[in-house]
């Protein structure tokens, strides 16, 4: 076997992400080097170099794309500056693996798929919720069309109490919404593309603030300064339709706070000869349940999966073999665009109160 490309990694952002999913799985890869990272916060970025033994540390991209022979960037910057670092590192030439969701909204993201058409660069999306041995045992049970007829979704992802009080996911300038856009992006693509990724033509949702300006509410790990309390504008709950093109229809639920029992995960899809709940990473049970009938007999069937591994790496490992020319992407760019057409039809029709056609 020959000897694998040399890939050379540039990170822009240094933050929490960065730091746990992204540059120590590249470090894990033979042939593969994190060469730079930049951060508008230059004292971040070099403390994380030092931390990772990264040569070079930035305080702007721009200088890290010119003064850098790089083939993958990470975009590990809030949501807010997810658009132009992406767009300047594509138009340098380099495939960029951007953190989800893929912009504030779907306007910025086409922008970012009209860039990686146009430097005919490699741009996917960090929604790592496919990276698991039972999303993708599911994917190929539905491709090979055991599940027959695919006709519903459901996406649910309530936390009982969980805003997360760390960063700015509070305020909607830097994050563009809550729960919504943070957590239910994964849910929300995973069952979307084991439902084939149709096309959304109409969204009807409704979005709530109930729990974070509420002092008297408990947060496990965390406490919100009054000055959070008083500046949290985003949703901590959001529910959703989405109708496809195909006739199919997907329902939505999730939230950072809320008044049920426990955190609570149901991400499955319906077809008309077996039904499919999938687990999300992390999960600690059998994370793929398969529900159909044989001879005319109810049957429940928990497949033995491979052993897990991190979906993060998974992730990283796979647009890394990208980049090298040994497999196509897998979370497309236009997916994702169009989980944020859908993110962006929820908010719509809570403001509006009607039904948003997405076209």
């Amino acid at each position: 076997m020959g000897k694998k490309k040399r890939v050379n990694v540039g990170v822009i952002g240094s933050g929490a992400i960065a730091e746990l999913a992204h540059i120590p799985n590249y470090k894990k890869l033979d042939g593969v080097e994190v060469v730079a990272l930049s951060d508008i916060n230059l004292s971040r970025a070099e403390k994380m170099a030092q931390e990772f033994d990264v040569p070079r540390a930035y305080g702007d991209h721009r200088k890290m794309l010119k003064e850098n022979d790089l083939d993958i960037v990470s975009v590990c910057t809030p949501n807010y500056a997810h658009c132009q670092p992406t767009i300047d590192a594509l138009r340098a030439g380099v495939n960029v693996i951007c953190e989800k969701p893929i912009a504030m909204n779907a306007a910025e993201g086409k922008r970012m798929v009209d860039a990686a058409k146009r430097y005919r660069r490699m741009l996917t999306v960090a929604l790592h919720f496919r990276f698991t041995a039972h999303a993708q045992t599911a994917k190929r049970y539905i491709e090979s069309g055991k599940a027959g007829d695919v006709y519903f979704g459901k996406a649910v992802y309530l936390r009982r109490r969980g805003i997360p009080w760390w960063g700015q996911f509070h305020l909607k300038e830097k994050s563009g919404g809550g729960p919504l856009i943070d957590i239910g992006v994964h849910i929300m693509d995973l069952v979307m593309w084991l439902m084939g990724h149709p096309k959304p033509v109409s969204v009807t949702g409704k979005v709530y603030q109930k729990f974070g300006r509420k002092a008297a509410t408990v947060y496990p790990n965390q406490t919100p300064t009054a000055k959070q309390r008083r500046e949290f504008d985003v949703e901590d709950f959001a529910t959703g339709l989405v109708k496809f093109e195909n006739g199919a229809s997907m329902v939505v639920e999730t939230s950072w706070a809320a008044n049920v029992e426990k955190d609570a995960i149901d991400l499955s899809v319906l077809g008309d000869k077996a039904g499919i709940c999938v687990a999300p990473p992390g999960a600690t049970d059998g994370g793929l349940k398969i529900y159909t009938e044989m001879d005319g007999i109810n049957v429940d069937v928990t497949p033995a999966l491979p052993e897990k591994k991190s979906a993060y790496f998974g992730e990283i490992e796979h647009f890394v073999r990208c980049v090298r020319g040994e497999t196509n992407v897998l979370v497309k760019p236009e997916e994702a665009l169009s989980v944020q057409k859908v993110i962006d039809a929820i908010y719509k029709s809570s403001e509006t109160g009607r039904e948003i056609a997405i076209r």
